[in-house]
């Protein structure tokens, strides 16, 4: 208990240390070597600072994040049954609400030709009867062709539906050549590829000067670092 309590004035005294060293670094600036001399010191004490917080919080962070772990490990093993389950009817519920569909639309393909057909033969029934009281060519032709345009059809589904579903689309690259061939032709499939930043990186760290990807570049940055001691 009485570690606990001690955290707390060390954490303060911490703090207070930070946003001082902080509040310093921001109103240096170098100009000669006594500021650069100043300048140095402080990034010195910033580091030294830094190791202080990190080894401060490791242990806690340590704790925490083994607590963490025992419970997202606790949670996964009792979530997969669960998942695995879901994931086998969603599977199930998909392929059945699908092939249902798919006998729905044959129904309402043969109602809609049925219902054309018997249109069809109205109308034949009705040029027949123009005829026979003496109507012309052009009036029969007017008969066959001004029958009554069909009711849309709608086939009845064929099973009551209590979860909803949806449809899930995705994208499967099968050749990554044609799709770079076609980006760099056309400028609107860009958005389809990402640069490999870790790995660019690593080239430009590594090549230095004799970096050479075709439109990319080497950049350096001098920056100070913690000195080794």
């Amino acid at each position: 208990m009485s570690t606990v309590l001690d955290e707390a004035p060390q954490e303060q005294t911490l703090e207070i240390t930070a946003i001082s060293i902080r509040d310093k670094a921001t109103s240096i600036k170098i100009v000669d070597q006594s500021s650069y001399d100043a300048a140095a010191a402080e990034f010195n004490a910033a580091c030294h600072l830094e190791k202080q917080i990190t080894e401060h919080y490791a242990p806690l962070k340590q704790k925490a994040h083994e607590a963490h772990k025992a419970i997202c490990s606790a949670e996964k093993e009792m979530l997969n049954p669960v998942l695995q389950a879901k994931q086998s009817l969603s599977r199930a519920i998909g392929a059945w609400d699908e092939e249902q569909e798919r006998i729905r639309r044959e129904v309402q393909r043969r109602l809609e030709a049925d219902a054309l057909a018997r249109a069809e033969e109205e109308a034949l029934e009705s040029a027949i009867d123009a005829e026979r009281n003496g109507a012309d060519a052009e009036e029969i032709e007017a008969v066959l062709s001004g029958s009554q345009p069909i009711t849309k059809i709608a086939a009845a589904p064929t099973y009551t539906k209590s979860v909803p579903t949806r449809e899930n689309w995705s994208a499967q690259v099968f050749s990554l050549s044609a799709l770079v061939k076609a980006a760099a032709e056309n400028p609107a499939y860009l958005c389809f590829l990402r640069a490999n930043q870790t790995a660019l990186d690593a080239a430009a760290r590594s090549q230095k000067n004799l970096f050479s990807i075709p439109g990319c570049k080497a950049v350096k940055q001098t920056v100070a670092t913690r000195g080794r001691k």
